[in-house]
């Protein structure tokens, strides 16, 4: 992958979130970024339960759940599959959230992300997030791909250039 992720692939200790990257990155072929038609589900059977399919909407940018994993279901404790991130409760995190999914279509490039919080309920939450552009035209970028997968706090990364928020 050329210069500007924010991230060295080779440093990624989650192989959730390593497969996933590498899963993208094969999908470009030589282009900027692949399209969803390129996504097979079954070619990433190990990690669907973390995977995230993101609609990029526009006027205003907001961005909708497609698909939502059942591990990242079931630790949000409610569906996203439909709705719109500006109408889930993130305790809290919704302001920082939309950032690190604006970011991705800013940058135009795969991003991973690290966040930890206590939730409103007093469970400690922390988990890496990566998102990775994905067009039907090969301009416009309609769509994210990655995976949300929760950390303990003993395996946080160590620092490599990871935007934590």
């Amino acid at each position: 992958m050329g210069g500007g992720v924010n991230f060295d692939p080779d440093q990624i200790s989650d192989d959730r979130v390593r497969r996933a990257f590498q899963y993208w990155d094969s999908l470009r072929d030589g282009r900027e970024m692949p399209m969803r038609t390129d996504i097979d589900p079954e070619a990433i059977t190990p990690i669907l339960p973390f995977v995230l399919l993101v609609d990029v909407l526009e006027d205003p940018l907001d961005f909708r759940f497609r698909l939502a994993g059942t591990d990242v279901v079931d630790r949000y404790g409610q569906e996203l599959t439909g709705h719109r991130l500006s109408e889930i409760d993130v305790d809290g995190q919704y302001e920082a959230i939309f950032a690190e999914y604006r970011l991705t279509v800013d940058r135009r490039k795969p991003e991973l992300f690290t966040e930890s919080f206590c939730r409103d309920d007093g469970r400690y939450v922390s988990y890496a997030r990566l998102l990775c552009p994905l067009s039907k035209d090969g301009w416009r970028i309609d769509m994210l791909f990655g995976v949300q997968v929760a950390l303990s706090r003993s395996h946080l990364p160590s620092p490599t250039g990871v935007h934590r928020i």
